[in-house]
């Protein structure tokens, strides 16, 4: 899938870096990232437990971003479907996002 389009109600600019919110499903029956209204919704196969679908949220996103895992970082709940994440220095990724 390629990430085609994303607006400003859940990508926001920052210098250093921007933000996602995302909204998780995990124990999904394939993988995939996904745009809503509000959110990027990733479908992971990763079960919620012991940080297994936060680590795979991180890896699809790298994966698809073409960035490495480590400028990836959930800022925002971590135990929750719903997610804040930054990507750090990677204002390529955030162009792709934005085209």
């Amino acid at each position: 899938m390629n990430i085609i389009k994303v607006t400003q109600q859940f990508l926001s600019g920052k210098p250093k870096g921007f933000y996602l919110q995302l909204f998780v499903k995990p124990k999904s029956k394939s993988e995939m990232l996904e745009f809503s209204e509000e959110f990027i919704i990733v479908k992971t196969k990763a079960q919620p437990i012991d940080n297994a679908a936060n680590e795979d949220v991180i890896r699809m996103l790298s994966e698809k971003l073409s960035i490495d895992q480590s400028s990836i970082k959930i800022v925002k709940g971590q135990q929750s479907k719903y997610k804040t994440v930054f990507i750090e220095n990677e204002m390529q990724a955030y162009n792709k996002l934005r085209n």
